[in-house]
């Protein structure tokens, strides 16, 4: 009987140990990690009660302090196999911990040692002899990839720079290759490729470019050169440009002596009024006064607690594009801010993530920017090449100001789902957020504005 009694304990022993062997947390792929990118995060489970995967990540570092960031996701109750995928902007981090918890109690946890944090894009390799690339990519970080756990998300393969297929394997969905091309990743076919390849392969008849990356076929001879090849776009370079135009000065505070000279004048104005008309002096310096207040309200008028300001990049190649958001905020006052979009923040503070939300503490007199997740969209403007020439086609909703040309010059205005043909214009760029992006971007890219929209519409790849 005592024994029993000492054993009470083993049911709930057991049933933690099944949730925990029915628990599959990766986070990277094959937990190799990007720092500083989106890197893809999956959680499988069984059988399980409703769930918090809890993700914690001190962004500090020796000199700053703790900078603590928690991303939380909530996963209902299931009597069967759920999966659970999204992505995760992780910068250098001093730690990272993950809890898998119900209720009552954790079911699974783990974390990661800093010497992860590496920022070396990755090399996906979809083979079954990954060592005999290893020779063939000496400066790259090579990983194994399995073809259906690959994601159908851009925004997973931001920390990719490249994807190579022997055919050794059972090939991708052409969802994921699509998502990979269009994130600006290199994504190689090594050629002969068996028939179940057929699908993929068709993505490079029409175009080799797709949104800010490209697909290429080859075979032995010219494989080493692909690989060496350096047409992918720098696009930490070209964000940095692109965010540079972000609202990030604060307001002038109004200078105490102009104020006080002013206020002199007009009391002095008031009373020469009723010493000199006083038959008219109270209607005078009634109408007086209110010309003097709106006057001074239009150029004292209190600036906003809160500015912000949502601008976009669209990179195009083909008939997809990669679209980034930039949401800037400027903080008087201290203020909570939810964003209903995930994000990068710049520059690193505390803050909480959930899927497609971004919750903010911010401090009195404060700026940030935040970087949205990108994700792929159809191309609203398209370079296309032709036997007559080149092609500029908009197919967004608005004109299209300083269309620009790369090497070939300024354009005339695009107006709504209209095209015309490129033709040699003055070289000159108009200043602004397009004079700063033009240099990270290949020669013959067009570029236009829209609004608050910048696009980019790359050309096809030189031989």
């Amino acid at each position: 009987m005592r024994r029993c009694s000492q054993l009470w304990f083993l049911p709930f022993l057991l049933l933690a140990q099944v949730y925990a062997q029915d628990i599959r947390f990766e986070l990277g792929f094959n937990q190799e990690i990007v720092a500083n990118h989106w890197n893809p995060l999956v959680l499988e489970l069984r059988n399980h009660p409703p769930v918090t995967l809890r993700v914690a990540i001190d962004q500090g570092s020796l000199k700053e302090g703790e900078i603590p960031m928690t991303y939380e996701a909530r996963l209902p109750r299931s009597q069967g196999f759920s999966h659970f995928e999204d992505e995760l902007f992780l910068p250098e981090w001093r730690s990272i911990s993950w809890v898998v918890e119900s209720e009552e109690r954790i079911l699974a946890s783990g974390s990661f040692p800093r010497r992860q944090a590496e920022t070396t894009p990755l090399a996906l390799i979809l083979s079954n002899n990954l060592a005999s690339w290893a020779d063939l990519l000496p400066d790259h970080r090579l990983t194994e990839a399995l073809s259906h756990q690959l994601p159908e998300r851009v925004a997973a393969y931001d920390g990719v720079e490249i994807l190579i297929m022997d055919g050794t394997v059972t090939a991708p969905s052409p969802e994921a290759i699509i998502s990979a091309a269009t994130a600006g990743t290199r994504v190689i076919f090594f050629e002969p490729l068996p028939s179940s390849y057929a699908s993929l392969l068709k993505l490079t008849e029409s175009s080799s470019r797709l949104g800010a990356g490209y697909l290429l076929k080859v075979d032995r001879t010219s494989l080493k050169s692909a690989l060496l090849a350096k047409q992918s776009l720098d696009r930490e370079a070209l964000l940095a440009a692109f965010d540079d135009e972000a609202l990030t000065d604060f307001p002038r505070l109004t200078r105490v002596g102009p104020v006080l000279v002013l206020a002199s004048l007009f009391s002095a104005a008031i009373l020469l009024i009723f010493r000199f008309l006083p038959s008219t002096a109270v209607t005078t310096s009634i109408v007086l006064s209110l010309i003097a207040s709106i006057l001074a309200w239009s150029w004292l008028k209190p600036y906003p607690p809160v500015k912000e300001q949502a601008r976009t990049l669209e990179i195009a190649g083909g008939d997809l594009a990669l679209e980034q958001g930039l949401y800037s905020i400027i903080t008087l006052p201290s203020a909570s801010k939810a964003l209903p979009f995930a994000s990068r923040i710049d520059p690193l503070l505390e803050h909480r993530q959930a899927p497609n939300l971004t919750l903010l503490e911010l401090s009195r007199w404060s700026n940030l920017i935040a970087l949205k997740k990108p994700r792929l969209v159809q191309a609203k403007f398209q370079l296309i090449p032709s036997d007559d020439g080149l092609i500029l086609r908009n197919l967004s909703a608005q004109t299209l100001q300083a269309v620009y040309v790369k090497g070939r010059g300024l354009q005339s205005s695009l107006a709504p789902d209209s095209q015309l043909f490129v033709k040699d214009g003055g070289l000159e760029l108009p200043p602004g957020a397009l004079e700063r992006i033009a240099p990270f971007l290949p020669n013959g890219t067009a570029l236009a504005i829209a609004g608050d929209t910048i696009f980019v519409s790359l050309p096809e790849m030189s031989p």
